[in-house]
């Protein structure tokens, strides 16, 4: 038996519903997408000049659940890419960047999403 809660994208866009499926199991029906159990999410790199490891190339990086939060999904980017963490920015179009603290679910990443990678710098001074 399957518990399925429907969400709407937005009020002017009512035909299009995500739909999450929680299922003992957690097997996934034709129509679901599940929200636990192992997963893919693409990521879009930005070409940085003097970063061998950020030349626009897209990842496709395996999550254990997309209930993971984007904190520890930036962790695990940062294993691939040597960039920390901290210096790392996600966004998704329609979103804006995505927040450390809240799940790539509560997003609704899927696999047919991709996130673009942003890298923070520092504030430099004032040239005279």
């Amino acid at each position: 038996m399957f518990l399925c809660v429907f969400i709407k994208q937005s009020e002017t866009r009512a035909a299009l519903a995500r739909v999450f499926c929680c299922a003992p199991d957690y097997v996934a029906c034709a129509h679901c997408v599940c929200i636990a159990g192992a997963s893919s999410v693409r990521v879009q790199c930005p070409e940085v000049d003097g970063n061998e490891k950020l030349i626009g190339q897209m990842l496709e990086v395996k999550v254990a659940s997309l209930s993971d939060t984007v904190g520890e999904f930036k962790e695990r980017l940062s294993t691939v890419l040597g960039l920390a963490a901290n210096k790392m920015k996600l966004a998704r179009d329609g979103v804006g960047f995505l927040r450390d603290e809240f799940s790539l679910a509560h997003y609704n990443v899927d696999p047919n999403t991709v996130l673009q990678l942003g890298t923070k710098e520092r504030a430099r001074g004032k040239k005279n």
